[in-house]
């Protein structure tokens, strides 16, 4: 069902957001991840099933760095 998808999942790096980046990635889709804490979001995409995932360290409420987010 989310195979050859990618999925932007903002706040990845725990809670609702982490849960959901293990369910997709599982069903086959690639991940990408923001969140604030690259070590959590390193980790996150290293355990992830699958591969071709990303984590972006970026901070949403900064208008520049969602641009680059989108633009990336």
């Amino acid at each position: 069902m989310f195979e050859n998808k990618i999925v932007l999942i903002t706040g990845g790096t725990s809670g609702i957001g982490e849960k959901t980046a293990e369910i997709l990635a599982s069903k086959g889709a690639k991940i990408a991840v923001t969140g604030r804490n690259s070590a959590k979001g390193d980790e996150l995409v290293k355990r992830l099933p699958g591969t071709g995932h990303l984590y972006v360290c970026s901070n949403l409420r900064n208008r520049q760095e969602a641009q680059s987010l989108i633009t990336r």
